[in-house]
């Protein structure tokens, strides 16, 4: 498994950079679209800096045995 990581620009819409207390999940979203690729959907989720398609994001990203980590890790353990 390779494990890349290119991390969202801070922003308030998929990276606000707000301080957390503990950490409850973990969100990995895998790439199942036909055509589609762990870059473009890490670029996806970039994308939304612009405030134009909401928010939302993924702390990794998995397609097949590649794994793109969107947001940075913390010390916190898991609740």
């Amino acid at each position: 498994m390779n494990i890349t990581q290119s991390l969202l620009t801070p922003n308030k819409y998929s990276r606000p950079q707000t301080a957390l207390k503990s950490v409850k999940a973990v969100v990995i979203h895998w790439v199942a679209n036909p055509g589609s690729s762990a870059e473009g959907n890490r670029n996806f989720f970039n994308n939304r800096k612009s405030g134009t398609s909401g928010f939302g994001s993924a702390h990794y990203i998995v397609e097949g045995t590649k794994v793109i980590q969107c947001l940075p890790s913390c010390s916190y353990k898991l609740a």
